[in-house]
């Protein structure tokens, strides 16, 4: 079979076998295929143009579901203030009396709205209903919270508490850890004095 290269006009050069031009080259340009017959063209990319394009394509990340939070729905906004204060004065009520379940399930809720708890006492009072219930491990989680209180008494109060969790498991060791942190941290916090007495028992018990 004899192949042909010819020369046209426009710089391009023509490759012909028994009559059929196999392919066209324009000298500078993008190379052009044409199949038998002239059938079928394609245009091959320049190098360059190949680079331009991504080889792989870029994933775009998922919009995030928020996690529902246990079994507590968010009331609207419209009803924030009269939600808040309601759940509030029902809480409270309900801790007073010593239905500290029903206490929990409001502090919860009231808790989970926007509107604020600026002194911290319905988280202190969420976490201290659950160490009357003793259920220590929500108690430990709700106190953890308080650590970080901009409160010096809160964060008292919720070591000295962390403290007698760890008694009531029977970790001894950690309970005076944390009452004596109490007292050589905040030794004027109201919890220091009850720390105080704590450790003077526990070491009169182990006389």
């Amino acid at each position: 079979m004899r192949i042909r290269v010819q020369e046209t006009s426009g710089n391009k050069v023509v490759v012909v076998a028994m009559g059929i031009t196999l392919f066209t080259l324009s000298m500078g340009c993008s190379q052009v295929w044409r199949g038998p017959l002239g059938l079928n063209p394609k245009r091959i990319p320049r190098p360059e143009e190949k680079a331009m394009v991504s080889e792989k394509p870029i994933p775009i990340p998922a919009t995030p579901t928020p996690s529902a939070k246990e079994d507590l729905v968010l009331p609207s906004l419209a009803e924030i203030p009269a939600e808040a204060s309601a759940l509030y004065q029902k809480g409270l009520a309900a801790y007073r009396e010593g239905r500290f379940e029903e206490a929990t399930q409001a502090f919860r809720k009231y808790l989970w709205t926007p509107y604020p708890d600026p002194t911290q006492e319905i988280q202190w009072r969420l976490a201290q209903s659950y160490l009357e219930l003793d259920r220590l491990d929500e108690a430990v989680r709700e106190f953890n919270k308080l650590i970080g209180s901009p409160n010096p008494e809160n964060r008292a109060d919720a070591l000295l508490k962390l403290g007698i969790i760890d008694q009531k498991k029977g970790d001894l060791e950690s309970a005076h850890v944390k009452w004596n942190r109490v007292v050589s941290t905040y030794p004027t916090a109201k919890a220091a004095s009850m720390a105080r007495s704590l450790l003077s028992g526990e070491a009169q018990g182990e006389k």
